[in-house]
């Protein structure tokens, strides 16, 4: 889990570009769960940059404080992909493979990685102690980071990888297909698999019950400013039944036009708004296993079920760090589920208890031993909730940016991630250290779905 939200946003982090001979392409594996392409020729055009500042790029993501030119094409798309078996690496087109041999020779000698050795027809490397590095006569290939006891098995795979021709490499697979017909210059297309189950979660919406994650494709455009990520997805499967299935979820989704916006915190971790009835809703939920992780609990003493059932309109569902500490708003048709409350305090198990709440009419107090569920309706309909572990403070409200808020009006589905919301956790100060020599300090994300 923490090394895919480490590949996650490493990838959204580096920047490179697109290029007419193909070959080098063949190094990456056919069978990738992940690959994700970047134009580099777009981007430098539109941000006045120049060949240099790409290597720089590619240094900062090795840990690498260098201005040497590389020996990289520039001008040549730059790929990171994800294996069957979970490796993780990045493809770039040589453009002078002496240049790229010269430019880890004065690296080896500064300390900085080891000194470069032949094995199979090719010359490989390990920078920092972490990333290891083949060099080829086409293609640069860095996987990492790696243990020093995996390093020979990742020189023998990268060793592997440089041997394959066009019918093992990436060219013909189904991920490359869709990447070619997208046209920003950063591109994503993965199987739901290899992705974060925060981030896949949404996407998988709609699917068959016990769909396997790799039957489901996220193809998605990505822009990055003003430290905000922007990624523009739609899922597909190349299974029929399942295609069927996510293709008529998305045909129970309705614009989003801002009911919650006003709910949502800076300081929250991640947030999905939808719109939708909540029969629909319901349906969705019991085939996800996220979204019915975060009511596992409070089933057990209230109906969430039924208060679903009376949903119609906008629903914001904010998990406000990784405890989970979870917050429910939503629009309904029907309220009544009030009339079952006085069931639910009589039929609580042992431990737990709810009541009535004297701050405010139609609230209510769920207690157990391990948390508390604060829970009601408001006079105009809208149901709220509040899931909150035993010892804990909900976070001090800070306003989101008015441009992130304004993302999310007329989108049919959205996440949107705060990593400031998560803390001081390993796992997102790895990545901002990553992404901020070459993006700036990113702090959100926003993820929606056509």
């Amino acid at each position: 889990m923490k090394k895919k939200i480490v590949w996650v946003f490493m990838l959204l982090a580096v920047m490179f570009s697109s290029c007419s001979d193909d070959d080098y392409l063949n190094v990456i594996p056919g069978n990738s769960m992940a690959l994700l392409s970047i134009d580099m020729q777009q981007l430098l055009e539109s941000s006045g940059k120049g060949k240099q500042d790409a290597s720089q790029m590619l240094c900062s993501t090795l840990g690498i404080d260098s201005e040497e030119d590389m020996g990289i094409d520039v001008s040549a798309r730059l790929f990171l992909f994800e294996s069957q078996e979970g490796a993780l690496g990045m493809v770039a087109k040589v453009d002078d493979r002496k240049q790229v041999e010269h430019f880890f020779k004065r690296l080896a000698a500064k300390g900085i990685c080891q000194e470069a050795t032949p094995f199979r027809g090719n010359l490989f490397t390990v920078v920092k102690g972490s990333w290891v590095v083949g060099i080829g006569n086409t293609a640069v290939v860095v996987m990492g980071p790696a243990l020093p006891a995996q390093h020979s098995e990742t020189i023998s795979q990268i060793s592997a990888y440089f041997k394959q021709g066009d019918d093992m490499g990436i060219k013909s697979s189904p991920l490359m297909e869709r990447l070619e017909s997208m046209s920003t210059p950063v591109a994503l297309v993965a199987q739901a698999a290899a992705l974060p189950e925060m981030f896949a979660a949404p996407f998988t919406l709609g699917a068959p019950e016990k769909t396997d994650a790799s039957q489901i494709l996220i193809a998605a455009e990505i822009a990055c400013s003003d430290g905000t990520l922007r990624m523009k997805g739609e899922t597909f499967s190349l299974n029929k039944r399942v295609n069927e299935a996510l293709v008529a979820a998305k045909e129970l989704f309705r614009p989003i036009s801002g009911a919650y916006i006003g709910k949502l915190s800076g300081s929250d971790f991640c947030s999905l708004m939808i719109n939708t009835k909540g029969e629909d809703l319901l349906g969705m939920i019991r085939k996800n296993r996220m979204l019915t992780s975060l009511l596992t609990g409070v089933n057990t003493a209230i109906d969430m079920n039924r208060i679903l059932q009376g949903v119609d309109g906008e629903v914001a569902i904010t998990a406000h760090n990784m405890d989970p500490m979870v917050s429910i708003h939503a629009q309904l048709a029907d309220d009544g589920f009030l009339k079952d409350v006085d069931y639910w305090m009589k039929s609580c198990p042992d431990g737990a208890s709810i009541r009535r709440d004297a701050k405010a009419v139609n609230a209510f107090v769920y207690q157990d031993k391990s948390r508390r569920f604060l829970f009601g309706v408001t006079s105009d309909k809208q149901f709220y909730g509040q899931l909150v572990p035993n010892g804990s403070v909900m976070p001090s409200y800070k306003n989101t940016d008015p441009s992130v808020s304004n993302a999310l009006k007329g989108e049919k589905m959205c996440l949107l991630l705060h990593l400031d919301g998560v803390g001081n956790n390993e796992i997102v100060e790895t990545i901002k250290s990553v992404m901020l020599p070459i993006t700036g300090d990113v702090s959100t994300i926003i993820l929606t779905i056509r």
